[in-house]
């Protein structure tokens, strides 16, 4: 046996439990936007296995079963939630404390509806809880991909959308990686036994008419 299939036949081994228990969720955690935590072995089998080739097939020995898809269903639904798109009562809250926190000239009250639907628009889709953090990492003066930033004003709606669009890259990376995993089709192979009967049958059934056509 090769070592390839010695590492497969464990991978197998440690996937074959009957039940397999929920896999760790992420967190919030302050200066540490929700980050992955460590994942069970079968689902990085899983995610190996798809990423060889950018694969869209698992193998049949290292396809989730079906407590495992389970599992991996109700991470993905906890993920989602993560990702929600915050109401807009919760966004303006967060970017009208930010911007009243930075001196700025008296405008009308037309031009005041017009910046807040700037940001409104800007931060539509996102979570609370990215733009919250993206709040306070400008306070903070610490800009992500906003290189050019001057945190001696309040940032501009398209650039907190970048920072806070910047918060969620690893979360929706690794849902996109588990969406992965529940949405492969399995691929059933032959036993190695199996298949060489088979391709002797066919040697078989070929074997005459080669004959007939040398003679």
């Amino acid at each position: 046996m090769t070592g390839q299939e010695i590492a497969r036949q464990t991978e197998a081994q440690g996937r074959s439990l009957s039940a397999a228990p929920p896999i760790p969720v992420p967190e919030v955690v302050p200066g540490s936007v929700y980050p992955i935590r460590s994942l069970p072995p079968w689902v990085i089998s899983c995610m190996n296995a798809l990423t060889a080739g950018d694969q869209k097939e698992l193998p049949a020995d290292r396809a989730p079963t079906a407590d495992q898809r389970a599992a991996l269903e109700a991470h993905v639904a906890h993920v989602d939630g993560l990702l929600a798109p915050a109401a807009m009562d919760q966004v303006a809250a967060q970017f009208t404390g930010l911007l009243v926190s930075f001196p700025a000239q008296a405008i009308s009250d037309t031009a005041a509806k017009a910046k807040a639907q700037a940001y409104f628009i800007a931060l539509e889709g996102l979570p609370a809880w990215a733009v919250q953090e993206a709040c306070r990492r400008w306070l903070r003066g610490e800009p992500g991909p906003n290189k050019d930033a001057n945190f001696a004003f309040a940032p501009s709606a398209p650039q907190l959308r970048i920072l806070a669009d910047s918060l969620t890259a690893d979360l929706r990376m690794h849902r996109l990686k588990m969406r992965r995993i529940l949405d492969a089709k399995v691929r059933v192979e032959l036993p190695e036994a199996d298949r060489a009967r088979m391709v002797q049958r066919l040697r078989d059934v070929i074997a005459p008419h080669t004959n007939e056509g040398s003679a």
